[in-house]
């Protein structure tokens, strides 16, 4: 079993209460965004794109998670295999050995995230994705310069049991695993040095993956990438005034409107009309739907 399938066996089996309910035999999770993204993200030969997590809109992004690996790494020195937290912190903010995540909810219909993640004025949708689908299409990705991940977000101080199990697996059998499998490959030149790259990629996942509690109504779950070359960041594109970078998840053969499981229209903007043009010019499968969240301007 790969590493990365370790994980999924992992969140499965032990974070089963944060995935979503089985609707019409899919779990979804939704992604929120503008009409604009909407349109683009279903042509031709789109793909899935995900932020620089030091761009998002949380500006304490990282920092919960990291806070938290560092009590754990004082009380477990061993457990750090020789990272030190300033070189943590310090790689967690470049962008070319740090992560990039691209944001989906469990619930499809949110007041507070239309608020936060739609335009103000005009609107936007939800677009739900089928987390099977997405897992596996990360476990076939073939990109050699990122590595990727499909993970729910936990929340300090509500998921504290599940924070302090998932810190354990990753520096324990998860980082053994990924370290067994460098060997096999022949990656590893300083083991010592190597094992402090793989603890650093592991933390940097886990950094990701832990948010402060006052977003726990968000129910998030997140793809995460680590590109870990520059080759790949200088390709990064700025949208929105964020740096953007292709998760390669949808090749030539197969279109990001195809995977789209459901499509719900704000409760605010005049989208009702747009939405349904842009459903109908790219054959979505599904038919858009009203949110039932009520607005006030």
């Amino acid at each position: 079993m790969s590493p990365n399938n370790e994980l999924d066996t992992y969140i499965q089996e032990h974070l089963k209460p944060l995935f979503p309910d089985v609707i019409n035999g899919e779990r979804l999770v939704y992604h929120y965004t503008t009409i604009n993204t909407f349109e683009a993200l279903t042509r031709e030969n789109a793909d899935l794109v995900c932020t620089y997590c030091g761009a998002l809109n949380d500006k304490a992004e990282f920092s919960t998670g990291i806070e938290l690996l560092e009590k754990y790494f004082k009380q477990n020195p061993h457990a750090s295999c020789g990272l030190s937290m300033a070189t943590l912190k310090s790689m967690a903010e470049e962008p070319a050995f740090g992560s990039w995540s691209m944001s989906f909810s469990t619930v499809g219909d949110s007041l507070s995230q239309w608020i936060s993640y739609t335009d103000r004025h005009d609107g936007g949708v939800s677009l739900g994705f089928s987390i099977d689908d997405l897992l596996n299409r990360i476990r076939q990705s073939k990109h050699s310069a990122q590595l990727l991940y499909l993970v729910p977000c936990l929340y300090a101080s509500v998921h504290e049991k599940e924070i302090d199990g998932l810190i354990r697996f990753l520096f324990g059998p998860y980082r053994d695993a990924v370290h067994k499998q460098c060997m096999t490959k022949g990656c590893l030149d300083d083991e010592s040095q190597s094992l402090a790259m793989i603890t650093l990629s592991i933390a940097l996942i886990f950094a990701a993956m832990v948010k402060d509690e006052s977003f726990r109504e968000e129910k998030e779950w997140r793809i995460v990438m680590q590109p870990f070359d520059e080759v790949i960041t200088r390709g990064c594109e700025f949208l929105g005034g964020k740096p953007r970078l292709y998760t390669h998840l949808f090749g030539k053969d197969f279109q990001v409107a195809q995977s789209i499981r459901d499509v719900v229209c704000s409760p605010h903007g005049m989208v009702n009309s747009k939405v349904q043009m842009i459903a109908n010019l790219r054959k979505l499968a599904v038919k858009p739907r009203a949110s039932k969240s009520t607005y006030i301007s």
